[in-house]
């Protein structure tokens, strides 16, 4: 696989009359960064910054995330399989979440946030997810003893 710097120097040569300073202009991130991204001084940019950079330059920013890692690269190729079926996110997202009984908003919006994130994304919200519930029930263990203590 190409590296990001070589691919981003690729596609300002490509588009026609495209500098650093047009790019510059047009994505919002600064040349320096830009110029740092391109020598491989920088090789992880946040998703933000390669967000910005991908328009101007007519690249797909899902792809540019493969290339330092944000995305793995198996679902990449599933979401551009997805793109290409005239669905814009692969059929995983579209599944239903499973019911829960009366969800508050919080839990709606955590789903739905849930449902936008790649697959090699998961198992770290799941294992998030358990260290909390074991926060929870530890400090409502330690809750009660110290109210048992009190009284």
């Amino acid at each position: 696989m190409k590296k990001l710097g070589d691919i981003i120097q690729e596609a300002i040569r490509r588009s026609p009359k495209m500098s650093l300073r047009k790019l510059e202009i047009l994505s919002g991130v600064t040349r320096a960064e830009i110029s740092m991204i391109i020598h491989k001084k920088r090789k992880r940019p946040t998703p933000r910054v390669l967000r910005k950079l991908a328009s101007p330059l007519k690249l797909d920013y899902t792809y540019l995330y493969t290339l330092v890692g944000y995305i793995d690269e198996e679902d990449y190729l599933r979401m551009t399989a997805a793109g290409k079926s005239g669905r814009s996110l692969p059929d995983a997202v579209y599944e239903t979440p499973p019911p829960y009984r009366d969800p508050g908003k919080k839990k709606e919006e955590v789903i739905r946030m849930i449902q936008d994130l790649p697959n090699s994304e998961m198992a770290k919200i799941k294992a998030y997810l358990e260290l909390l519930q074991l926060k929870v029930s530890v400090g409502k263990k330690a809750g009660l003893k110290k109210t048992a203590s009190h009284d």
